[in-house]
């Protein structure tokens, strides 16, 4: 799990292995309405105005503290991870298929 943490939050990471740092920057460069947010994702990652936000986002992924519940079954494990999005309402999930 930490290896995969520090995947999200190094600087030469690609929107492919960051995908949760992506997200968060997706999330504030939104709010600025200055990124055209409709590229490409791999465009996207490289626009001069979203590349610094981006990589403020990798940052603070490495700053984060994380828990790790340990389930077995592949079925219990997917079913508790779309329970805990809910239930803490985590904003940066997407649930749908890349």
């Amino acid at each position: 799990m930490k290896e995969r943490l520090k995947e999200h939050g190094r600087r030469s990471s690609g929107h492919t292995s960051a995908t949760f740092a992506f997200i968060m920057a997706k999330k504030k460069a939104k709010k600025s309405r200055k990124i055209d947010l409709s590229q490409k994702r791999e465009d996207l990652e490289k626009d001069p105005k979203f590349k610094p936000i981006y990589d403020q986002m990798k940052g603070r992924i490495l700053k984060m503290q994380i828990k790790v519940v340990k389930i077995q079954n592949p079925v219990e494990q997917t079913f508790f991870e779309v329970y805990a999005a809910l239930e803490l309402k985590t904003p940066c999930n997407e649930w749908r298929n890349h």
